[in-house]
């Protein structure tokens, strides 16, 4: 049975990591590939949406780039630290910096309607690990984060 086109795309880019001979440029991929965690599962015609926002996302946090979203009915410059996607919900969320007030909010990836890549670059928190920001969440949200229109949920 071959292997969806996504886990394909997936096994390529491990494979060509292996050949790289510098332990700096393998650690430093490897990190950038721990930082973001995708797992397909809606129907095709949201999915395909939801693809090119995550493809976008992904660049931005692989470059260190602020985007532009237009989310639930707003407008936000935010610098994406990392994707996840949350089992139970079946839906994925972008982790990222809130440029108005410097907050790390979680942004849930199917409500974002736009979407725009910035040319400003930003540093990361150099002590920001996702999975230790994950580490004593409830669902998806850790205690001291914060929820974006996320009310009716």
């Amino acid at each position: 049975m071959p292997l969806p086109h996504t886990l394909s795309v997936i096994k390529g880019k491990l494979l060509s990591l292996m050949l790289i001979r510098e332990c700096e440029d393998w650690r430093n991929e490897i990190i950038k590939m721990t930082q973001r965690i995708i797992v397909h599962g809606q129907g095709q015609a949201g999915q395909q949406v939801i693809e090119s926002v995550n493809q976008l996302v992904e660049q931005a946090i692989a470059n260190h780039r602020a985007v532009c979203i237009d989310y639930r009915g707003q407008n936000y410059k935010i610098s994406p630290l990392g994707i996840v996607y949350h089992w139970q919900r079946m839906d994925r969320y972008i982790i990222a910096i809130n440029s108005k007030n410097s907050t790390i909010y979680n942004y849930r990836l199917d409500r974002v309607d736009r979407l725009e890549l910035l040319k400003d670059t930003f540093v990361p928190p150099e002590d920001f690990v996702l999975a230790s920001y994950l580490e004593n969440c409830w669902g998806i949200y850790p205690a001291a984060s914060k929820i974006i229109g996320d009310n009716a949920s």
